[in-house]
């Protein structure tokens, strides 16, 4: 996944699962969730498999993707903030 143009615009305060917050080139936001590195793929697998659930029940879901992501890629915005819970 390339991520020329897109910018960590802030931390995820709220949920469980550690994240945070890109923006692409164009100025769409995405929230970004990582994976403990413990368990690599537990807390993203059970999410994609429940949202697809969900998904085929009729209930309205977000889109939601598995993406790997260097680390060294990542462009942080001066301004990034993430509040304390």
């Amino acid at each position: 996944m390339s991520l020329d143009g897109w910018v960590v615009s802030g931390g995820k305060s709220s949920g469980v699962q550690p994240g945070f917050r890109m923006t692409d080139p164009s100025g769409q936001a995405y929230q970004i969730e990582v994976d403990p590195p413990s368990n690599p793929e537990m807390a993203s697998s059970a999410e994609i498999i429940g949202t697809a659930f969900y998904h085929a029940f009729g209930y309205a879901t977000v889109d939601v993707s598995l993406a790997e992501i260097d680390r060294a890629s990542l462009v942080i915005a001066g301004r990034a903030t993430i509040r304390d819970p």
